[in-house]
């Protein structure tokens, strides 16, 4: 036998080798039973792609705190209409009965709509979004976070938290039961657009969160353009009727029907049975509260603690001259389905 022949023999024998380890590994081997990959851990300059909906865990190594507006960007791709970022803490058995089992959630909201007719807080590219940081001063909670994710595009969030080092980069690829989407239009003549001028915009639509906690967001606006507004002058545009609802609400309508047929106009006007309350007075308080001077942006932010299908409502309407564009989305998630 030739030197050559010896070597093919010996590598035939080893390829035969591999193979039949390979063939049981499966069976039972240390191969098989595996620890799951690491969370990935934050890290000092921290980015997470995705599109349509996803989500990732990360792991925040400690509370990290001064964690503020300037610490987050997203970016979206041409095109995209909104991205919406859920950033929600680890749970925590001492969290607040209503906010159970997760005691706060960071969000980012980008719109197309409003992105030229904001003054945002932090000036510069990929600051172009809302956020809400439900603590002051701000913070990160340490243990498992989870981000969930909507776009109809393409979208990239960069985070930078303080004190911690490094870089790392993700592309978020999760599933989960949820939805992003604008939520239906309408008005007196059938089916309209944000930029319809009647003087009633409405509409809703129902996702069902399955049989697992889960939260639901509204966002509902009615909008002019600042050339539209005298400098000095109270604007004539200020938002009018903003209104939002979630059917069935514990706190206000915990009986009432999650089918979008029994709201023919977004948000019901009267009870729809006793234990109904209705939520007029909590929706004019928001608005008060959350009103821009020339935007009128109202921010709704529900917990369901209630599992199972959950209807989103909306209205807009306006007194003296119209808003240029009126609309509304809604952000259902679950966090364990």
């Amino acid at each position: 036998m030739t030197t050559v022949q010896r070597q093919a023999r010996r590598v035939s024998r080893r390829w035969t080798t591999l193979f039949a380890v390979a063939l049981l590994a499966p069976l039972g081997s240390a191969t098989a039973n595996a620890a799951p990959p690491a969370r990935p851990t934050l890290t000092g300059t921290t980015t997470i792609n995705w599109s349509g909906a996803a989500k990732i865990t990360l792991n925040v190594p400690r509370q990290i705190g001064s964690f503020t507006e300037d610490r987050m960007r997203l970016f979206v791709s041409r095109g995209t209409t909104y991205a919406f970022v859920r950033i929600v803490s680890p749970p925590n058995p001492t969290c607040v009965p209503v906010t159970v089992p997760h005691c706060m959630t960071i969000r980012l909201d980008y719109l197309s709509d409003l992105s030229a007719r904001l003054d945002f807080p932090t000036a510069g590219r990929g600051h172009d979004h809302m956020t809400e940081l439900p603590t002051t001063p701000p913070y990160l909670w340490k243990g498992p976070t989870t981000f969930f994710l909507f776009t109809d595009g393409q979208a990239t969030l960069e985070l930078r938290p303080p004190g911690v080092t490094g870089r790392s980069s993700h592309v978020a690829r999760g599933k989960f039961r949820g939805r992003a989407e604008r939520l239906p239009i309408r008005c007196a003549s059938g089916m309209c657009t944000p930029a319809s001028p009647d003087p009633l915009l409405y509409g809703g639509d129902v996702f069902d969160l399955g049989k697992a906690p889960g939260s639901v967001d509204t966002i509902v606006y009615s909008t002019t353009v600042k050339t539209d507004l005298v400098p000095g002058a109270v604007p004539a545009n200020q938002p009018h009727g903003l209104r939002q609802c979630v059917y069935p609400n514990p706190r206000t309508a915990p009986t009432a029907s999650p089918g979008p047929a029994d709201h023919p106009h977004g948000c019901d006007f009267v009870p729809q049975r006793p234990d109904d309350a209705l939520d007029v007075a909590e929706g004019t308080a928001n608005e008060a509260i959350f009103a821009h001077p020339y935007t009128g942006v109202v921010f709704s932010w529900w917990f369901a603690d209630v599992t199972g299908p959950r209807y989103v409502g909306w209205h807009a309407a306006s007194a003296g001259p119209a808003p240029t564009i009126r609309s509304a989305y809604a952000v259902w998630y679950s966090y364990t389905a």
